[in-house]
């Protein structure tokens, strides 16, 4: 099974990182192809960096990216802001992107608030909305 996973990624510091790198590791145990699609920085055995958070362009670099590595399954590690401005909305994009391929996504939240603005529940719904499963971690 081919894993394209969207999150940051070590060397770049942040807990994020760091939870996938282990994730990623583990996985890697059981014979997955594991790829992860990060910021640029991210630096490791395929680890494909293609975007900055301030890339006007964000879902079309990691769409271009996972369409190039052919997935069975994309693993989105989420947090607001990640993935471009107004708290990453560029993510809504990828996520419609993503459905045309009919690959299945699946989407972690790491960052749960009780009040969201409008922004983030727009983003929140989407995720929802277009990903086959949704973790809350």
């Amino acid at each position: 099974m081919r894993i394209a996973f969207i999150s940051t990624y070590p060397p770049i510091e942040c807990g994020l990182a760091t939870y996938t790198k282990y994730l990623t590791d583990a996985m890697k145990k059981f014979k997955k192809e594991i790829f992860i699609v990060s910021q640029i920085g991210a630096k490791g055995e395929n680890s494909f960096p293609v975007y900055t958070p301030q890339n006007n362009d964000i879902a079309y670099r990691l769409f271009h990216a996972v369409e190039n590595l052919a997935p069975d399954i994309i693993h989105i590690e989420h947090e607001f802001g990640l993935y471009g401005s107004r708290r990453g909305f560029q993510i809504i994009d990828f996520l419609l992107r993503c459905k045309v391929t009919d690959t299945p996504v699946v989407t972690t939240l790491h960052t749960v608030f009780n009040n969201l603005t409008y922004t983030e529940k727009i983003i929140v719904q989407h995720i929802i909305d277009n990903s086959y499963a949704v973790i809350v971690h």
